[in-house]
């Protein structure tokens, strides 16, 4: 699954920048912002149903304090959440959380993290 057209999307809502506050897979500890990490074991291919792709990604937000981190996360599912819509290299049919931002114990960094995965259908253009 390709994360850039949803970093870009990110990025085009006014929610950080890629490199800076967005990360696609990894995001060092001392910084805050949004990390999308792409899915243990990849998205399955239907074989019969050539270029689409049916799976998920994990969105994560960190902030300072658990009040920033919520809205964080809020934004960008906002931001993401999306019918019939074209992206980057990609058509979405759909793509929308499957549940409830839920947080972790605070990071290495002191800071709060909320997750979501977001459920995705689309196809490769």
């Amino acid at each position: 699954m390709k994360l850039e057209p949803m970093a870009e999307r990110l990025e085009s809502e006014g929610l950080g920048s890629q490199g800076d506050d967005i990360f696609i897979n990894f995001m060092p500890a001392e910084k805050t912002g949004l990390l999308l990490r792409y899915p243990f074991g990849g998205v399955m291919i239907d074989h019969d149903l050539p270029g689409y792709r049916k799976g998920s990604f994990q969105l994560i937000a960190r902030g300072k304090d658990y009040e920033t981190a919520l809205e964080l996360i809020n934004q960008a599912i906002a931001a993401l959440e999306m019918e019939e819509a074209d992206l980057t290299g990609l058509r979405v049919k759909y793509m929308r959380p499957r549940h409830d931002p839920f947080t972790f114990p605070t990071s290495v960094g002191n800071n709060v993290e909320f997750l979501v995965n977001i459920d995705v259908c689309y196809v490769i253009l």
